[in-house]
């Protein structure tokens, strides 16, 4: 009886490692149906299949997303480019002002009133007023002058 215990022993144990060997070959077709019908059989959840509209839902949404990034990255560079431009503007617009600055320095340096005044007597005949060219009038306090003709005329 002994060796018929130990030879039922033996042809378990081979069908136990023969059935491990098919089970390590297929475990993972046995393992999500074993997951599927242990969800299924505690309760705790339903399997879900993703439906077409799920995966429709989300392809417009990582094409939307992707749009929303290129727009982006356009608008990015467009302000870049604004912005270098600007800044080549802001320094031709100091380099000019500079240069309007030193010219109007020079010209005022290079002029001063009493050639002015030289000019106006010699080149141009002008001359300081005499006295009868000169007309004073009083005025009182609260009052004003209106010029309606020509001074020199007398009326």
């Amino acid at each position: 009886m002994a060796s018929g215990t130990s030879n039922r022993r033996v042809n378990s144990n081979r069908r136990r490692n023969g059935a491990s060997a098919e089970a390590a070959v297929s475990t993972a077709p046995r393992s999500r149906q074993n997951l599927k019908e242990n969800n299924q059989k505690a309760g705790t959840g339903r399997v879900r299949i993703v439906g077409g509209r799920y995966i429709v839902f989300l392809t417009v949404i990582c094409i939307v997303t992707f749009m929303l990034c290129i727009f982006y990255l356009q608008q990015k560079s467009a302000l870049t480019t604004k912005y270098e431009h600007m800044a080549t503007l802001q320094a031709r617009y100091n380099t000019l002002k500079n240069d309007n600055d030193a010219r109007y320095n020079q010209v005022l340096s290079s002029v001063t009133l009493e050639d002015v005044k030289n000019a106006a007597i010699n080149r141009l005949g002008m001359h300081y007023p005499d006295s009868e060219h000169m007309r004073y009038y009083t005025l009182t306090d609260d009052s004003y002058v209106r010029q309606y003709t020509d001074v020199s005329t007398g009326q």
